[in-house]
């Protein structure tokens, strides 16, 4: 818990909205706005625009109907999405490889993704819900695998690697080799 507390403290201190400039923020509130204003993926309101897939537009401006503005939008992903996704991959190696985890990883995966993507991308990025997505889906499929083996694990899992996709297309790929393991 303590560890927790820590780490949540240092993500407040990252935390800086001043530093979102990149393009693909921009991009995915303008297609975000348009999807929810003018019921159109686009950039400029007038254009399809599938560059980006529509899954994390899609979410980011439900979030926005709840926190109101883009800015706590940024910080809901980057603080609560990310510290979720820390705690499910540190609750996932604890249950799964027990032989693997060690107590001193917990700072370093609760840190999650400022060690693993670098502090370019702390605010408005799609790799917080993807991962989070993918991570879930991790967890079904292996408690298909190693537990409980029933369909609805798997089917839950693919449903988690699916959705994925739509926010990233690297998603696909767990989706495939999901399959492959009930070959």
């Amino acid at each position: 818990f303590l560890t927790l507390a820590l780490v949540l403290i240092l993500k407040i201190i990252f935390y800086d909205l001043s530093t979102i400039s990149n393009d693909d923020a921009i991009a995915y509130v303008k297609i975000a706005n348009n999807i929810f204003e003018k019921s159109i993926i686009s950039v400029d309101g007038t254009h399809d625009y599938v560059t980006f897939p529509p899954g994390y537009p899609l979410i980011i401006g439900l979030e926005k109907l709840v926190f109101r503005t883009w800015g706590n939008v940024f910080f809901f992903n980057y603080f609560i999405i990310g510290t979720l996704t820390s705690v499910l991959i540190a609750s996932f190696f604890k249950s799964h490889f027990p032989e693997w985890y060690h107590n001193s990883f917990s700072p370093f995966i609760v840190l999650y993704p400022v060690f693993i993507t670098g502090r370019s991308i702390l605010h408005l990025s799609s790799e917080y819900v993807f991962m989070f997505y993918i991570w879930i889906g991790i967890y079904f499929l292996f408690e298909f695998l190693f537990n409980k083996n029933q369909v609805k694990l798997l089917l839950t899992s693919n449903a988690f690697f699916a959705f994925s996709y739509l926010i990233r297309p690297e998603g696909i790929i767990l989706y495939c080799l999901s399959g492959l393991y009930t070959i």
